[in-house]
């Protein structure tokens, strides 16, 4: 690399990683996702139809998309909302249900009802978060909040 006045500078020259392409590219193909959450182990994935993509700081993981129904075995795809506990339970929704999951394998009787674990809440939400500021989860629909 050279400085203005043409002299090397004695720095490689920065490359950018070139854009991802083919079944990765998907995840950017329109600015739709059905729902983006970090796991109890710090990893972060988003959910688009039948598929998931694992995220780094910068990109798509290598090997990604990948079916939701070969790793979340009884999880189904179009998910509404997901967010993960501070116990480390991962919370997905879809219509009037949901599921619970430690890592990538279900609890228990699942899925159930919103209404019998989350007295008040709607169904068919748009997103839910946990409040790192009070812990507290947060449930969206349309302009409304819980």
């Amino acid at each position: 690399k050279t400085d203005a006045d043409g002299k090397s500078s004695g720095r490689k020259p920065q490359t950018e990683e070139p854009p991802v392409e083919g079944e990765d590219g998907e995840l950017c193909a329109d600015a739709t996702i059905d729902t983006i959450f970090n796991s109890a182990e710090g990893v972060t994935y988003a959910f688009k139809g039948l598929h998931y993509w694992k995220l780094t700081d910068t990109s798509i993981a290598a090997g990604y998309p990948r079916l939701i129904s070969k790793s979340w075995i009884g999880l189904p795809g179009n998910i509404d909302a997901a967010f993960t506990y501070k116990n480390g339970k991962t919370f997905f929704f879809k219509g009037s249900k949901y599921w619970r999951y430690t890592g990538k394998v279900m609890d228990g009787d699942y899925p159930k009802e919103i209404s019998e674990g989350f007295t008040g809440i709607p169904n068919n939400i748009d997103a839910a978060m946990v409040w790192g500021g009070n812990g507290k989860i947060y449930f969206y629909k349309g302009s409304k909040f819980w």
